[in-house]
């Protein structure tokens, strides 16, 4: 998966720095690591994310994975302390599990969007 990262700003911006988005890069409680070693915090930036199969989406926040999972889904390891989800703005929500070196991608039901409200 590919990012894009400004402080601030739209996806037309020229400033956004693009990088790849791995595992190996986050750290516990949302901590980021660019390519030239700067530490950046999560939800103090503006990050946009494109998947592998073109979805799209901004990082609208970071939630402790524990009031998510008790274990990843993929690798059945209790998931550890620090350990983030990022909620995006669109209908899906990522796990980098540090323990498997996994991005768990969890797809939110659309009846959770406030455009589906009665």
């Amino acid at each position: 998966m590919t990012g894009g990262l400004a402080f601030g700003g739209d996806d037309k911006r020229d400033d956004w720095v693009d990088y790849r988005l791995t595992v190996d890069k986050i750290r516990p409680n949302g901590i980021i690591v660019l390519d030239d070693g700067l530490e950046v915090e999560l939800h103090k930036t503006d990050m946009r994310i494109k998947m592998k199969d073109g979805k799209r989406a901004k990082a609208i926040g970071v939630i402790d994975a524990e009031a998510v999972y008790e274990y990843c889904p993929l690798c059945d390891e209790e998931v550890r302390e620090g350990d983030i989800v990022i909620l995006t703005d669109k209908n899906f929500s990522l796990y980098p599990c540090l323990s498997c070196g996994k991005m768990v991608e969890q797809k939110t039901p659309k009846s959770n969007f406030k455009g589906n409200l009665i």
